[in-house]
């Protein structure tokens, strides 16, 4: 048997399971996956992926780069391609759990509302004026 040191680690028996599930597809045992990130590690002289914090704010798309942009764009059109959409209700309870922000049925969306109802009776009149013309 080889020369080995153990290492022991205190786990989230649910996030144990669920990670072991996958491996168990990948064919890569918990101790395979230990020793390739300590090997990583040594090659890399750190962690071998980006570790931060979350965002706390809500990207503004001003502060972003047109690269950044697309980035966000793709990664949304991806999640609904995929299905992961969210209902807008749902999204409305996030915003104001994550950010807290509070989403009210404002002046500007109702002024909308009623602009596209005007816009539709416009359409309907020069129909309507369109049909008489030609049609006398």
């Amino acid at each position: 048997m080889a020369n080995t040191a153990a290492v022991y680690a205190r786990i989230d028996p649910k996030l144990k399971e669920d990670v072991d599930a996958i491996l168990e597809k990948l064919q890569v045992t918990p101790s395979s996956l230990i020793q390739m990130l300590y090997a990583q590690i040594k090659l890399t002289n750190g962690i071998p992926f980006e570790v931060k914090l979350p965002r706390l704010n809500p990207v503004c798309i001003d502060d972003l780069t047109e690269d950044e942009l697309n980035q966000e764009l793709h990664k949304g059109y991806d999640d609904a391609m995929k299905g992961k959409c969210r209902s807008n209700d749902e999204v409305k309870r996030l915003l104001a759990k994550e950010f807290g922000l509070e989403w009210k049925n404002t002046i500007s969306f109702i002024v909308m509302k009623q602009l596209m109802i005007w816009g539709l009776f416009f359409i309907i009149i020069w129909v309507k004026l369109l049909m008489l013309i030609f049609l006398i």
